[in-house]
């Protein structure tokens, strides 16, 4: 995160409010943190903004330059507070969904506010075009470098945040220059025009996390649904993985068309999946296999998967690989085949606990989307194991 100190307005506004809602503390203690980051990040920005300037061009007022950066700043924290409460969760139990869905939200906001805190009366404008492209290649470089620091010791680590320091002022020198050369009056936006005063800039930030959050709840219900093509027997064959249920039951794995296509398949979806439809695509692919989904409300009295909704995949561990253990049991008596598992997300979780606590499944083989593969990395509140939370 150390290279985001000294990025852009947005950007650094999104590292601020990440470290301070990692920080454990009393409220009135968050409350003191949060004002005392306000002013240094307003100050910071209004230094950078000033060296960034270009020399035979007038630079604002010092005053006006703060009290600019500090309103950003609010904003941003404002509207990037859904964002970062996902992104802190997910390093808390990372699932991989709550994350891809912060990021467009995080990355659409700041675009949006891109401008803001350093080209005059930005809250009424919508940010030029440059500006973006300033921000996003400002974030390509910090993901890489961030990226990259993770792999290194501490005298590499401070050698990339300096060339990332580096890659910041010519961002700033970008961004400042078209601040500098932008008259007050020129490229505002039509409704700015229109509608003097209104925070344009804000409300496509703000439009920017209804969109992201509506269509994800659309996915999550299933209003919107991805078309799946279906294959040939001959296409399925040929992806068939050495050693699973397919190739075991006598078939080549080389694009031929063989009747051992017929598999047993187990498809287990992650959190806030429902039971039974997550499997249409797969069976629609695969014509000639069984294809069953996991119920993580369990199997009725016949053996077949209960209906279920979001709220039923709050399991114990335990508890979740035995049932998923259950149900590929009784996959593989009415198929007779070794069966496959198509697992994602805290599905994958199942998993483990399945194959930890039951040997001698008749599995043949598995597929992991999304895995959690370390849950628990950071622990909260601090101090406590991290382990647990898992």
């Amino acid at each position: 995160m150390a290279p985001q100190v000294t990025a852009l307005p947005a950007l650094a506004a999104y590292h601020d409010l990440r470290w301070l809602f990692a920080d454990r503390q009393s409220w009135l203690g968050f409350a003191a943190t949060l004002l005392a980051a306000l002013l240094a990040r307003a100050a910071m920005d209004t230094v950078l903004l000033r060296l960034a300037w270009p020399r035979e061009l007038r630079a604002p007022a010092l005053s006006r330059a703060f009290w600019s950066c500090m309103a950003l700043t609010s904003v941003a924290w404002l509207l990037l507070s859904p964002a970062v409460t996902l992104a802190f969760g997910v390093a808390v139990l990372p699932f991989s969904w709550p994350f891809l869905a912060a990021l467009p939200i995080m990355l659409g906001m700041t675009a949006a506010l891109s401008h803001g805190g350093v080209i005059v009366a930005w809250w009424r404008r919508l940010p030029p075009l440059r500006a973006v492209l300033w921000l996003l290649a400002s974030f390509v470089m910090l993901s890489a470098a961030a990226a990259v620091i993770a792999h290194l010791g501490t005298l590499g680590a401070v050698a990339v945040a300096g060339v990332a320091g580096l890659v910041n002022a010519r961002a700033w020198y970008g961004l400042a220059g078209i601040a500098a050369r932008l008259h007050p009056r020129t490229h505002e936006s039509v409704p700015a025009r229109l509608l003097f005063g209104l925070p344009f800039a804000p409300l496509a930030a703000l439009m920017v996390l209804a969109l992201v959050v509506g269509v994800a709840r659309l996915m999550f219900t299933g209003t919107i649904d991805f078309p799946v093509s279906t294959v040939t027997g001959s296409a399925v064959a040929a992806n068939v993985v050495p050693g699973s249920a397919n190739s075991q039951a006598g078939g080549s794995g080389r694009g031929v068309a063989h009747p051992a296509v017929a598999a047993a398949v187990l498809v287990v979806g992650g959190w806030g999946s429902s039971c039974c439809n997550a499997a249409n695509g797969l069976r629609a692919a695969m014509p000639g296999a069984t294809v069953r989904q996991f119920s993580y409300a369990g199997l009725d009295a016949e053996g077949r998967p209960l209906p279920s909704g979001p709220e039923a995949d709050d399991l114990p561990l335990p508890v979740l690989g035995d049932r998923m253990a259950a149900q590929l049991v009784k996959l593989h008596d009415l198929t007779h085949r070794p069966v496959d598992v198509v697992a994602e997300s805290e599905g994958t979780l199942g998993v483990y606990a399945m194959l930890d606590r039951h040997r001698r499944l008749p599995i043949g083989s598995v597929v992991l989307l999304s895995p959690i593969v370390e849950p628990g990395q950071l622990s909260y509140p601090q101090g406590t194991d991290g382990a647990s939370v898992s």
